[in-house]
């Protein structure tokens, strides 16, 4: 059998090279495929290095979609929730690696009492979670903090914040040990994606979609666009204040939905018992329309 040699383009953090690196044990663990790597200083590291926030969260990805488009890469890796909704014509995810995890951690220095005193600086520059620290923390005293997860920690620990979120499922494919307190995902949703590793290709690219096949869940994906198409249907985007929870089991479907500002907040609970999960998703976005969510999620722009 012949050597099969796969171009990938990945970022080039700590944590994007754990994601790259336990995508291609999966796809090489029954074929005899070569990998080289290209790791990618993104426009979005370069602003994030700069200590730039609010920026589009595509940059992350763009640099690296535009070596698949090119030809340079045949298969990126992203995390799944830097990826705007909308996706490039050209291009497809062919697989996903989910997370047992995908709620937030409340990390404390180490060492020190879990505890959030009213006058402790809070770092996260999610806007999402900023506003669910307020809501369901009763918690005011935030702060945007930038920087891969390392950096994050590091700032924590030398005191120039008395805790910050991140993800656990980013502290867990990074083997990290942290003082922290888990939030629940039920009060905490999460970003739609948080905690999921995407494998784009171009697409019709047979080569890729063979080697995808033993790992892609099609059930995800699914469930992803239905996620995403929330997202569309609201305007939202990367930066946008909303959580959001599509579950699909084998007899209904459900669907939660946060959108916040920093004054008040939407929630949608809905289950749905029959087949058809697409008008569930556009009945699910008629009810959060006459909520007000639209307009609440655009209030501050």
């Amino acid at each position: 059998m012949s050597l099969l040699k796969i171009n990938v383009a990945t970022r080039a953090s700590k944590l994007a090279l754990a994601q790259t690196n336990l995508c291609l044990n999966k796809l090489s663990s029954n074929k005899d495929v070569l990998f080289k790597i290209f790791k990618q200083n993104t426009a979005g590291d370069i602003r994030s290095m700069e200590n730039k926030v609010q920026f589009d969260k595509a940059n992350f990805v763009e640099d690296i979609e535009e070596s698949l488009l090119s030809g340079k890469a045949d298969i990126a890796i992203h995390s799944l929730k830097d990826m705007p909704a909308q996706q490039n014509m050209d291009l497809q995810i062919i697989a996903l690696i989910t997370h047992q995890h995908t709620n937030d951690l409340l990390i404390f220095p180490e060492n020190e009492i879990k505890e959030l005193k009213t006058d402790s600086l809070l770092g996260t520059s999610s806007l999402r979670r900023k506003y669910q620290c307020i809501h369901f923390l009763n918690h005011n005293n935030l702060a945007n903090i930038n920087g891969n997860i390392d950096t994050r920690l590091r700032k924590l620990e030398q005191k120039e914040y008395q805790a910050i979120i991140l993800a656990q499922a980013g502290i867990d494919r990074l083997n990290l040990n942290v003082n922290c307190i888990a939030l629940d995902e039920n009060t905490f949703l999460p970003a739609t994606g948080q905690g999921v590793i995407a494998i784009q290709c171009r697409k019709k690219d047979k080569k890729i979609e063979e080697l995808c096949s033993q790992i892609t869940n099609k059930s995800d994906i699914a469930a992803l666009e239905l996620e995403r198409s929330v997202i569309k249907g609201l305007e939202a985007d990367c930066n946008s204040a909303i959580g959001i929870k599509y579950v699909q089991k084998t007899t209904e479907q459900r669907l939660k939905v946060q959108v916040l500002s920093k004054d008040q907040y939407i929630e949608l609970d809905e289950v749905n018992d029959n087949n058809n999960a697409e008008k569930f998703i556009e009945l699910s976005l008629e009810k959060l329309h006459k909520m007000g969510a639209h307009k609440l999620l655009h209030e501050d722009r």
